[in-house]
């Protein structure tokens, strides 16, 4: 037993009497009157007297929260933690919440780190003052659930849908891409069809680049992407097929040649097989060209860009997405298409919805990925445990190397968000982790003689889920 300290003895106080006698789970006083070595540590670890005894309190009313209720805090999830926090709401505003969640978050690693509980229940993210719950930055989504939703929901038959099959066809195009790159709404949208990843870089993956001034940040720069050869199936089928066919239309309908802000690209340069700058003039084939940087081109321009048909000298848009009639589509209408897709989903009893858009195949492409990373450096070790899968999830200073291909200039962003550290030169033996991961636990045993567990993405990202709401095992 560990004795308290000294300054934690008039918060002690408020803490109801009858409470005093029931084990440490209960309450962090013992029934002697010490404290459970996690909330020593834990108390130890403040820096001030005066936000310790603040803190402190704040522990003292969770604990007093569940003693109430007869809960054992090493078993607590995020249910009942969401109880909580509604509870606290009702009586504090949304400045003390938060303050009282900070110790709680600091409390519970203190304790996974002494491995008195196995994951910290307590929610990361943003508060929502009118709900009282955390709100959390990143929602994602195991392998299986996006490919059901991408076939029910994105592909799927059905009388009410309003899509004909080509536009089927090119909303799972653009589902793949984003899922398979990681690229943001507007990134996948605004790409040219020749800036979709194309050149071969290792085994079957495929580099392309992400101009500047799509990407979120400084506009000069843009950043590669990586897209597995195996996966371009679908993106390549649109190209030749729904898109063609939306182009017939565009042309014979006369919406090309008649745009008077049209843009005509009469060449394209590549570096590294990659294309960087474009031969472009105004209006005509014919007038003087410029050579303009694609970082530099946004979307407002990309929308009335063309190249010249070789077989019938007229116009075709360059932007790989098209609309009705062939016009290049509205970016906005993808939020509609992910919307109607997620609904499709839900099974007739209510249940069973899975609710994803553009930037949800965002997320799950960076925790996959992160999951696969970790398994694979793991594995080098030859000790891969369901305990060490957890501790990788929740170390933060496993976050290292997802930011670049994420476009982040800061590290922060990409730990706090998105949860996925990716070297980009291993994508090719990461991707293959996720798709042929085993799907159910196996065990086997090391020379030491000790269980080594080798579990599936799909089956860690479902026990992560179990404590943290940012996955959803849909």
């Amino acid at each position: 037993m560990e004795s308290r300290p000294a300054w934690l003895a008039a918060v002690i106080q408020d803490v109801p009497r009858r409470f005093l006698d029931r084990e440490w789970m209960y309450v962090p006083v013992l029934a002697d009157g010490t404290l459970h070595p996690a909330v020593v540590r834990w108390a130890a670890s403040n820096m001030t007297e005066t936000s310790a005894r603040g803190y402190a309190y704040d522990v003292a009313v969770y604990f007093r929260f569940l003693g109430e209720r007869g809960l054992a805090w090493p078993h607590v999830d995020r249910n009942v933690v969401d109880e909580f926090l509604v509870a606290r709401r009702e009586v504090v505003g949304p400045t003390t919440l938060k303050r009282t969640i900070t110790p709680l978050l600091a409390l519970h690693d203190r304790a996974v780190d002494m491995r008195f509980i196995a994951f910290n229940p307590i929610p990361r993210g943003e508060i929502n003052a009118t709900k009282g719950r955390k709100q959390s930055a990143a929602i994602s989504y195991p392998h299986a659930s996006i490919m059901r939703w991408r076939q029910e929901g994105v592909l799927g038959l059905g009388s009410a849908r309003e899509e004909t099959m080509m536009m089927r066809e090119r909303n799972l195009a653009y589902v793949d891409l984003l899922y398979q790159t990681g690229m943001r709404r507007l990134e996948g949208h605004g790409l040219f069809y020749f800036e979709v990843p194309s050149r071969p870089l290792r085994g079957e993956v495929l580099v392309g680049r992400i101009p500047g001034a799509l990407s979120k940040g400084r506009p000069e720069v843009g950043r590669l992407v990586y897209l597995d050869g195996s996966h371009r199936k679908t993106i390549q089928d649109y190209f030749v097929g729904a898109r063609e066919v939306d182009i017939a239309f565009g042309k014979k309908s006369g919406i090309y040649e008649n745009d008077p802000e049209a843009l005509i690209v009469k060449k394209v340069n590549t570096r590294d097989g990659i294309p960087n700058t474009v031969l472009v003039s105004r209006g005509s084939a014919d007038a003087p060209g410029k050579w303009r940087k694609l970082d530099l081109i946004d979307l407002r321009e990309r929308i009335h860009m063309y190249e010249i048909d070789e077989a019938d000298g007229k116009r075709r848009p360059l932007l790989a997405w098209l609309g009705d009639g062939g016009k290049p589509l509205d970016i906005r209408r993808w939020n509609r298409i992910f919307r109607e897709a997620s609904a499709r989903t839900e099974r007739s009893d209510g249940t069973g919805k899975i609710d994803v858009h553009p930037h949800t195949l965002r997320h799950c492409f960076a925790m996959q990925l992160y999951i696969a990373a970790a398994m694979r450096n793991e594995q080098r070790r030859r000790h891969v445990s369901e305990s060490d899968l957890t501790r990788i999830v929740n170390e933060m200073n496993a976050w290292k190397h997802v930011k670049d291909r994420l476009g982040h200039s800061n590290v922060e962003t990409t730990m706090s968000h998105y949860l996925a550290p990716l070297q980009a030169m291993e994508y090719a033996q990461i991707l293959a982790r996720r798709d042929d991961a085993p799907s159910t636990i196996t065990r086997t045993v090391t020379d030491e003689d000790n269980w080594a567990m080798v579990t599936s993405i799909d089956e860690a990202m479902r026990n992560i889920a179990q404590v943290d709401d940012r996955v959803i095992d849909a």
